[in-house]
């Protein structure tokens, strides 16, 4: 088989094929000749190119994807006071990824970041309305040692599912 890196007849290259824009020992694959995608490298990545492949955030923090691997099931009657939906191990803080719930009445429930602690979500639910709320794929970051809590401007049941991480 030919190298498709090559120069074919003509002096162009075949498409698709393997290119170094840059001299810089990383081989990209050029698919029908629209923007390189990096494929493998000569040189080890630093920790930020490693870790980052979405950038930096508003505020520094080095933004990279997360798959949710946890999945807790809740089932809360008669909210209305903060009611306990995720408790993740000592030592260890959720990262909220989305949600899934259905309200038996029109309510605003907010999500806490622990007991007495901030707000750090706010859902709109309505009567026997299934809600889906994905939160991308870097989700909301509790802080360790805080569980995930709701309360309800009305006093509804509550069912549903929350997916994301432990770190």
């Amino acid at each position: 088989m030919p190298n498709p890196a090559a120069p074919n007849e003509s002096g162009g290259r075949r498409i698709p094929f393997l290119v170094d824009p840059d001299d810089s020992g990383a081989a990209a694959y050029l698919p029908f000749g629209i923007g390189a995608k990096v494929i493998g490298t000569g040189v080890t990545p630093g920790a930020a190119q490693a870790t980052t492949p979405w950038g930096v955030g508003s505020n520094g923090v080095i933004l990279r994807p997360y798959v949710a691997d946890t999945f807790v099931p809740f089932s809360l009657t008669a909210v209305t006071t903060e009611q306990l939906i995720w408790n993740p191990a000592a030592g260890k803080s959720f990262r909220l990824l989305g949600i899934t719930l259905k309200s038996t009445v029109e309510a605003v429930l907010n999500l806490l970041n622990g007991t007495g602690g901030a707000t750090i979500f706010t859902i709109g639910a309505g009567d026997s309305v299934p809600v889906y709320l994905p939160l991308g794929p870097v989700g909301i970051l509790g802080t360790v040692d805080a569980s995930l809590y709701v309360t309800s401007s009305a006093s509804a049941d509550i069912a549903g599912t929350v997916f994301g991480c432990v770190e």
